[in-house]
């Protein structure tokens, strides 16, 4: 029964190890492509991500992008902040529906060139990334990818 358990306790604690340095490889992996993406285009890490958003539904308030992206508010000011000088984007006061004031956010000319830049180097990632995988298994890591992250939230 001991022997048993201790048969147990080591695979767990050596599939938690394996599946860190895996999630680690990967995560080092994908870093690469991408700030190579992200010198090639002269943007910073938190950009691409903004504008690749904006690409999608611009005109979303700076508070409702913080919220998409997962970061606090202040943090978003300062990334807009740099983006705004660099013309990807630009501010539009807004009244919110509390009478409350806003700024929602759009892509310039600029920012949209870069936007469709950056929606098109990154489905080349993913293509790379799942490359030999069947529509099944695309759907299968994404639904793991979701349970991680509902995990860790």
């Amino acid at each position: 029964q001991l022997a048993v358990n201790i048969y147990y306790q080591t695979r767990i604690l050596y599939m938690n190890e394996k599946f860190f340095l895996k999630l680690l490889e990967l995560s080092a992996a994908h870093a690469k492509r991408s700030h190579a993406i992200f010198e090639r285009l002269n943007l910073s890490n938190a950009q691409p991500k903004v504008l690749y958003i904006l690409r999608e539904t611009d005109g979303y308030t700076q508070k409702e992008l913080a919220s998409i992206c997962r970061i606090t508010p202040p943090s978003m000011t300062s990334i807009l902040n740099n983006m705004e000088k660099a013309d990807f984007i630009y501010r539009e006061k807004v009244l919110t529906a509390g009478q409350k004031h806003a700024h929602k956010i759009y892509l310039t000319t600029k920012g949209k060139k870069t936007a469709e830049e950056v929606y098109s180097e990154f489905e080349k990632l993913e293509e790379l990334c799942l490359n030999g995988f069947s529509e099944k298994e695309k759907l299968q890591v994404f639904e793991i990818f979701d349970k991680i992250i509902k995990n860790l939230s």
